[in-house]
C-alpha cells in the first residue's frame, strides 16, 4: 500500500502535468486566481473565493460520477472564460491551436472532475472542439503542448481495459496523461495506478 506522503507527492507531480497537457496553465498562470486543480466543490471554497464555474454542465456529465467509490467533484468552462484567464502568450497559443484546426475560441469547451479531498490519485478532463476531426484535434493538441514544454513529452500507447490509448509522459517531471479521441473531444486521464485508470476508461462516455 502506498505511503500518504508518496500518494501525495505522485498526485502533486501528475496535476502539475495535467495542468500542462489539459491547458489548464491558462487559468492557473493568472495571478490572483485559485489553482483550479484545488478542491473543486464550491462548499469546501473559501467565503471570498471565486465561484466554482460550471459553465458547460453536458460536458460535466460525460464524467465519471466516482472513481473507487468515491464522488468526484467537477467544473467546466467556455472557450472565452477560459482564455480570458490566461497570460498573453497562453493565449496566443491557444488561439493559434484552434486557428491551426479552422476553429475559434467560440468551439471551445472543457470539463474537469477530481476527488476533491485529495485521496486519490485521479483527475479527467474533457477538451472539445466542436466540429473538430478526432486526428486533427489530438495532432493539433499534442503539438501545442510539445511546444509549450520545450519538447519534452514522450509519446507512446498502451492497452488499457481493452482498449488502446495514446499517452503522453513529461520525462523531466514524470507522471503519464492518457489520451482517448472520441468525435470532437480529447478524454484526458491521471491516474495514480493501473485500476484506477481501468476504471476511468471504462467509463468514457
Amino acid at each position: 500500500m502506498m505511503a500518504p506522503a508518496m500518494r501525495g507527492i505522485r498526485l502533486r507531480s501528475g496535476r502539475r502535468l495535467f495542468l500542462i497537457v489539459v491547458g489548464l496553465v491558462l487559468v492557473a498562470g493568472c495571478g490572483g486566481r485559485p489553482d483550479p486543480l484545488a478542491s473543486l466543490s464550491a462548499s469546501a471554497a473559501p467565503p471570498n473565493a471565486t465561484p466554482v464555474p460550471h459553465e458547460v454542465p453536458d460536458l460535466e456529465a460525460r464524467l465519471p460520477a466516482s472513481i473507487h467509490g468515491t464522488k468526484l467533484a467537477f467544473r467546466s468552462f467556455t472557450g472565452a472564460t477560459f482564455l480570458h484567464s490566461g497570460t498573453s502568450s497562453n493565449q496566443a497559443a491557444l488561439r493559434q491551436m484552434l486557428t491551426d484546426l479552422d476553429h475559434g475560441v467560440d468551439d471551445l469547451t472543457l470539463a474537469l472532475a477530481d476527488d476533491p479531498t485529495g485521496s486519490i490519485a485521479f483527475i479527467e478532463g474533457i477538451f472539445r472542439v466542436s466540429g473538430a476531426a478526432p486526428d486533427a484535434l489530438e495532432h493539433a493538441w499534442i503539438a501545442s503542448q510539445q511546444a509549450a514544454t520545450q519538447h519534452r513529452l514522450v509519446e507512446g500507447s498502451v492497452v488499457i481495459g481493452g482498449i488502446t490509448v495514446d499517452k503522453v509522459t513529461d520525462a523531466v517531471a514524470g507522471g503519464t496523461t492518457y489520451v482517448v479521441p472520441r468525435g470532437d473531444s480529447l478524454i484526458l486521464i491521471i491516474a495514480g495506478d493501473r485500476a484506477t485508470a481501468e476504471e476511468a476508461v471504462s467509463k468514457i462516455r
